[in-house]
């Protein structure tokens, strides 16, 4: 009995193995075709504009670049309604041959269908979605990348994995060179693994070999595995409880900082690029450890959003801005204050009402707010989000989209969110000066930006070569170390009453101008403003 009773356990375990091993593989596929999609998905939306259907030299470069850096993504092209290819990345009139209708997505915008590139005798997807009434932009992807099993080669090797649209059109096979599925008399050799997929109009259908699974899915025996687990189980709860009962748990950096308060906030001005006038600044929060050293953001940011401290920790970042700047700002209405935001603020309806207990009975009003995005973090629902953003505007406050050309969603949220302001980063601002593809893609923001009507703010200026350049091209406003570093509350606020005095304003105006510095008269002068 206890050895029956032990091969029985045994053999659950292994049922239960093998199950958890079918469900990894049916998870891993569809991961697989979702990060393909996605990756096509990425570069339709971040191209999908009116303006570029068109074809012209520019949006040609553009959409060579997204094609480039996609990496499943083997063409982009512009059709018209007759389905003829306008341009395209690879530059040759490749032949299409379709294979089935196409069909349409969930959300209502992007359709897939299974295609054949003629001359290579290559199966493919073409998933598009339109520019305008008469244009239509495609992303081509290998029909073979849909199913890469790379990590499953082993348990696959004399398997057969077969992906197809819901109508049955065969768009994808594993191993590539399977042209049917096993007989009916072979069946009984596989494990068979079929359903839909979760997110795309897919079909999968997955052949195991029986010989594979029944392989040993352990090095060693059952029961040794038994006894290391059991072991190892005892020793980590033992050692778990008495961390638990020894001492108390430890609190993490930013939960200690905010207990002490030692988060303060730095102010880095802002100026108008074309007159040399300072507009405002935007807040950076530091933390100030008991010797006075200041830590940057880069430290400890991610610990914030990670045990879910960063929405704390920026209502105490708006509570300094509040008692750092009130005077100044109350006496100065037309000075801006930009506030970064987190992700998580824009998934959660709060975050307004937060903004109203800080700023409400503040001097500070909320048209001198100007809450900023970062392109670097994933919005998890653009609806919550476009919410958020409306009800944010709808105080009078702006929202501008920070770290722009360095994420993947920088056009697909500029489409989306509805944001007033975009701020280019330091990483294309580097090679402005310079003829190439920094250059490139700051035009070619800037003429998207002021299409949309929508301001643009350069950062991280450190030369005047750059102010020149970015002046000739027609930028708003900018920020760096070539007009200021970022300074404590008490510096920022001299900063700016010198400026003002020197103005000759009384701060009451809100149109006033601050002193434009002799070195920005000149280029003022010799690169007048194009916007």
């Amino acid at each position: 009995m206890p050895v029956f009773l032990v091969f029985l356990l045994h053999q659950t375990a292994r049922d239960r193995e093998i199950n958890q091993i079918m469900e990894r593989l049916r998870f891993d596929l569809n991961a697989q075709v979702e990060i393909v999609m996605d990756d096509a998905f990425t570069a339709l939306d971040t191209y999908a504009f009116p303006a570029f259907g068109t074809c012209d030299g520019l949006s040609r470069e553009i959409m060579r670049r997204l094609a480039y850096t996609s990496v499943y993504v083997k063409d982009l092209m512009v059709a018209d309604g007759d389905n003829e290819v306008i341009c395209n990345t690879s530059g040759s009139q490749q032949s299409i041959r379709r294979r089935a209708q196409s069909q349409d997505l969930a959300d209502g915008i992007h359709k897939v269908e299974a295609v054949q590139i003629e001359s290579e005798q290559i199966e493919a997807i073409l998933i598009s979605r339109a520019l305008s009434e008469n244009r239509i932009l495609s992303a081509l992807v290998l029909s073979n990348s849909l199913v890469a099993a790379r990590s499953h080669k082993t348990l696959l090797q004399d398997g057969f994995v077969f992906l197809s649209l819901v109508d049955g059109t065969d768009v994808g096979r594993y191993p590539h060179s399977a042209l049917s599925e096993p007989t009916a008399r072979q069946l009984d050799d596989f494990t068979v693994l079929e359903g839909p997929l979760t997110s795309y109009p897919f079909e999968l259908k997955v052949f195991v070999s029986n010989d594979r699974l029944s392989e040993p899915l352990t090095d060693s025996p059952f029961w040794v595995s038994v006894f290391g687990a059991v072991v190892f189980g005892t020793a980590l709860c033992t050692g778990l409880c008495y961390m638990s009962f020894a001492r108390p748990a430890s609190l993490n950096s930013v939960e200690l900082a905010l207990r002490n308060r030692q988060f303060v906030a730095s102010y880095q001005p802002i100026v108008n690029i074309s007159t040399g006038e300072f507009i405002g600044c935007e807040a950076l929060i530091r933390l100030r450890k008991p010797d006075g050293t200041l830590i940057e953001p880069n430290a400890f940011i991610q610990d914030a959003e990670g045990s879910g401290l960063a929405i704390e920790m920026t209502v105490l970042l708006m509570k300094r801005i509040r008692a750092d700047l009130e005077e100044l700002y109350g006496r100065n209405p037309s000075l801006k204050v930009g506030i970064n935001l987190f992700s998580d603020h824009l998934n959660r309806p709060e975050t307004v009402a937060e903004i109203e207990r800080v700023f409400g009975p503040s001097q500070i009003r909320f048209e001198q707010l100007t809450f900023e995005l970062t392109e670097r973090l994933p919005v998890e629902s653009s609806k919550m989000a476009k919410k958020v953003i409306a009800k944010i505007q709808s105080l009078g406050s702006q929202v501008a989209l920070d770290d722009v050309g360095t994420g993947h969603n920088g056009l697909k949220y500029l489409m989306e969110l509805g944001v007033d302001i975009i701020k280019i980063d330091k990483l294309f601002i580097d090679g402005v000066s310079d003829s190439g593809f920094s250059r490139t893609i700051v035009d070619a923001l800037i003429k998207l930006a002021k299409e949309m009507n929508i301001l643009v703010v350069a950062e991280g200026i450190e030369r005047l070569d750059q102010v020149a350049n970015l002046k000739e091209l027609g930028v708003h406003m900018a920020q760096g170390y070539f007009y200021s570093k970022p300074l404590p509350p008490k510096a920022f606020v001299a900063f700016m009453e010198d400026a003002l005095s020197k103005s000759g304003s009384n701060g009451k105006d809100g149109n006033q101008r601050r002193q434009v510095p002799q070195y920005l008269k000149l280029v003022s002068k010799h690169h007048p403003a194009t916007s």
